[in-house]
């Protein structure tokens, strides 16, 4: 069973008929747990998944199981209806297939509870801004994600709602705070923000938890990814049962409204929002203080100039507004209630404030003689609907596109709730994988106890948080290093415990760690082990900083002395200037280093001679420039030169008359040497050429005899084959004698390697060889002769082909570059080749294949590469395989 599989089985799923919807193919066992209906009842046909959908959702009904012949799929939320009659909210993953056996369109449903998808967010987390928000905002605000399911909410917003604190709401849906056919009406226009709609508006009826009635001017926003993809909405409703009453108040006519002027002169003065009244030509007629005081204008102000040209005449961008536009004024046409909540009203001190308004048309005996326009300054709530949408947009960017891998983990299982796309790359999981496996199954198996404990710790109170540095083992195999920040994440509900973890991919700063300590150690040996004199010397003071002891042997003198005085005060007085020019060379970086003899003095004025050889180190500040001496004693060898001078003279004359007579043996040994070589050389030819030679002789002469057609054919193909192995030993024998023309050019090692991989490809695939490349494409430039160098990568790669028997096996091929070189290491899993028998592998016809092989392919190549400059190394064990390696010279050498 596959990962995928095993995902399907633990959700309700079912195989439905698009021929005939109410034909249920299969329905496993956990549609009870969601539905409250057994399997059997649907496949049985007693119960329809159809008929349970929400008849609100028909849209989505219709298309999951309209009959077409484009095949689709993707993810759906809508409502269904379970066997108690409750509403429940599910997510739906669908497929429509065409069944191979009998050609027939289906659908798969894949259901899933939409609670059993929340995020367990705990309240503790959320800002100190956020929760004082929640708590004191007077306006009714909420989140919900896109399952429909609260993400949070005002406390304002909890009267509306059975529940006592807004954090009770998390991971609730409609339903389950809300009458059934409010519940309707709310998901209903959820529904068109999530279908793509920017914002909608609504006057929604409500009753609060104290069964009073009232009205709520309901906004709902969608929220967006990075990716604009709707991941949630954002909704704030205001009160406006007052602004309702008053409105219906406002609807009694003209005449009722002059005679109750009294009653609603103390109505418009108690009213919190701004209420003015318009005649047919915009004029004002009236308004109530809280309109004066908003807008900085008195009635009689508002009386002399038209309502829009007074306190509407620009949008908020500063643009004018025409009339004609406006909605206060459309009303007059069309005899209609306008609700605007995305405009402003301009004050008499020239600033705007954002508003909403709903502009009533005032009608007289079927005739419009104008109108009441109630508004409210909504700019604290436009600031925090700002935040609000600021705030999520910084959170989920800071989340998505952290640097770092981030996860919600359960202590006690471990398993993965949530992760963003970095700690899915590092750990190299999909979000269905994450389902199905916990942080253990991804650790190295022998960091897990250290883990466990570290998490024990966490979970007493021991330790507050911890980081640790471990291995970990990606699902397709790959294994590398991470550093992981954990630290205790609370929740609600006290049975479950979490930690947020956030790793680092350090697998490389782990192989540069590591190196540079193998470096630091290798060095450390060399410093102090070395048979030289090595010091790390200050370049323009002289002062020792650090010195191993044989320096201080050469010396004279302790370490601890050394690094009281500097090296002109125990140089000779005639070797210091060469030498203090040569520093000032160095420092100049004029030169790389250099090399010199020189003269130390020891504490009982003997004198040593040394050379000595310079160069410069890498340092961060440039002024304070370091170099690393080496010094050998050469006193004796000093001694040794003077002695050897009073000789020359003497012995010129000799070696003249030496030079004379060796010069007429040379002439005979090289003839004789000569005639040797050419008669070993004719041996193995001879010997080589005899074996497949005599066979074709052999195959002519049965061909001779009465042989059957078939058996012609088999002995001619031997023939064949035996003639063309002599033409492939001629081949390798002039390319061994007469190499190609030196057509140097410039080169890319790992190109070179890729094409001579297409040419094995076959054969390592018949053998089932798998091809290991330890490198990525980079600059592996050199210069040489392309052909030649392919050749002898060719015959390596074949050479490790060849040692590897039918069963399979790898090829490893590894490549690094120096300043002046190119390394290329090719290792097999082979046979490999008999200690006694390496001495030979460099050898024109020798050979460990037998008769499959002309022992010219190594020979030619050491070559062409030794042609080139470089080099190549066999290392080989007997059972366990061979390691070729190729040094390749970056520059050609002349």
């Amino acid at each position: 069973m596959n990962k995928k599989e095993q995902v399907s089985i633990l959700k309700p799923s079912f195989l439905i008929s698009l021929e005939d919807s109410n034909n249920i193919l299969t329905a496993n066992s956990n549609v009870f747990e969601l539905l409250g209906f057994k399997a059997d009842s649907f496949l049985s046909g007693e119960v329809s998944i159809q008929n349970l959908i929400h008849s609100h959702d028909q849209d989505i009904s219709d298309l999951l199981f309209l009959n077409e012949s484009k095949l689709t799929s993707g993810n759906l939320n809508f409502r269904i209806r379970n066997k108690e009659g409750c509403i429940v909210c599910v997510k739906a993953s669908y497929r429509k297939i065409i069944k191979p056996i009998d050609n027939r369109p289906t659908l798969e449903l894949l259901l899933q509870d939409s609670r059993s998808l929340f995020e367990n967010l705990d309240p503790k987390n959320f800002s100190t801004q956020f929760h004082t928000m929640m708590e004191n905002s007077e306006d009714y605000i909420y989140f919900k994600d896109r399952n429909h399911l609260f993400t949070g909410a005002s406390q304002a917003f909890v009267n509306l709602t059975p529940s006592k604190h807004w954090t009770d709401l998390l991971g609730k849906s409609n339903y389950d705070v809300f009458p059934e056919n409010y519940a309707d009406t709310y998901h209903d226009i959820e529904k068109q923000v999530f279908n793509g709609s920017y914002h909608t508006q609504e006057i929604l009826e409500f009753i609060d938890n104290q069964g009073n009635k009232g009205w709520v001017k309901n906004l709902i926003y969608p929220l967006l990814d990075n990716n604009k993809d709707i991941i949630g909405l954002f909704g704030i409703a205001h009160n406006v049962t007052e602004s309702i009453k008053t409105q219906e108040t406002l609807y009694i006519s003209q005449k009722e409204l002059l005679a109750a002027n009294q009653k609603n002169d103390q109505i418009l003065n108690s009213v919190g929002e701004g209420i003015y009244g318009l005649d047919i030509n915009g004029f004002t007629t009236f308004a109530n203080p809280a309109a004066e005081k908003m807008l900085g204008f008195s009635l009689e102000e508002m009386q002399n100039t038209t309502q829009h040209d007074l306190i509407h005449h620009s949008r908020a961008d500063g643009s004018i507004y025409p009339r004609e536009e406006c909605n206060i004024y459309k009303s007059f046409k069309t005899g209609l209630t306008e609700r605007v909540s995305d405009e402003v009203f301009w004050k008499k001190d020239g600033s705007s404030f954002p508003v909403e308004y709903i502009t009533t048309p005032i009608i007289d005996n079927g005739k419009i003689t104008g109108s009441v326009v109630t508004f409210s300054d909504i700019s604290s709530r436009k600031k925090t609907e700002d935040s609000l949408l600021l705030s999520e947009k910084r959170f989920r960017s800071i989340f998505e596109n952290s640097p770092f891998g981030v996860a919600l983990i359960d202590n006690v299982t471990g398993q993965i709730y949530e992760a963003n796309n970095k700690f899915e790359e590092i750990a190299g999981v999909t979000v269905l994988q994450r389902q199905t496996i916990n942080w253990m199954s991804l650790t190295h198996p022998e960091d897990i106890e250290s883990d466990l404990i570290s998490l024990k710790k966490l979970q007493s109170g021991e330790i507050k948080d911890f980081s640790v540095k471990k291995r970990y083992v990606r699902p397709d195999g790959k294994k590398g290093w991470i550093h992981k920040t954990v630290t205790p994440f609370l929740t609600r509900d006290s049975s479950t415990s979490m930690h947020l973890a956030m790793i680092e991919d350090i697998t490389e700063s782990k192989q540069i760690e590591e190196t540079l300590a193998l470096s630091e150690k290798r060095f450390r040996t060399i410093f102090e082990e070395s048979p030289l004199g090595v010091a790390l010397i200050d370049s323009l003071s002289g002062h020792i900083y650090e010195l191993n002891q044989r320096y201080a042997e050469i010396s004279g003198r302790s370490i601890q002395e050394m690094k009281t005085i500097n090296w002109m005060s125990i140089t000779h007085p005639d070797d210091i200037q060469k030498d203090l020019d040569n520093m000032t060379a160095l420092n100049s970086g004029e030169i790389d280093g250099f090399k010199m003899e020189k003269r130390y003095i020891r504490p009982d004025n003997s004198l040593v001679w040394i050379s000595m050889t310079i160069a410069p180190i890498s340092v961060s500040d440039k002024t304070k420039p370091l170099h690393l001496a080496m010094i050998e004693d050469i006193t004796k060898k000093k001694a040794t030169e003077e002695d050897l001078q009073k000789y020359q003279n003497h012995l010129e004359d000799e070696i003249n008359k030496r030079t004379r007579e060796l010069k007429e043996s040379q002439k005979r040994l090289i003839h004789s040497e000569k005639l040797s070589t050419l008669g070993k050389f004719a041996g193995t030819v001879a010997h080589e050429f005899n074996n497949p030679l005599f066979g074709v002789i052999n195959l002519i002469e049965q061909m001779e005899e009465g042989l059957t057609s078939e058996e012609r054919k088999k002995f001619s193909k031997l023939a064949k084959k035996e003639c063309w192995r002599m033409a492939d030993m001629i081949k390798n024998l002039q390319s061994f004698y007469k190499p190609s023309e030196e057509n140097f050019t410039i080169n890319q090692m790992d190109e070179l390697i890729e094409e001579v991989l297409l040419i094995t490809s076959k054969a390592c695939k018949d053998k089932q060889i798998e091809i290991h490349k330890n490198f990525q494409a980079a600059t592996f430039s050199f210069e040489g002769i392309e052909d030649q160098i392919k050749q002898v990568i060719l015959n390596l790669i074949r050479n490790s082909t060849d040692s590897i028997t039918e069963d399979g096996g790898m090829i490893s091929l590894s490549l690094a570059i120096t300043s002046t070189d190119i390394l290329l290491e090719i290792q097999d899993t082979g046979k490999g080749i008999e200690k006694d028998n390496m001495k030979f592998i460099f050898d024109p016809f020798y050979t460990t294949k037998g008769k499959d092989g002309t022992g010219l392919g190594l020979s030619v190549s050491y070559g062409i590469i030794k042609n080139h400059g470089g080099d190549i190394l066999i290392e080989s064990e007997l059972g366990i395989g061979s390691t070729a390696t190729l040094i390749m010279p970056i520059r050609r050498k002349s």
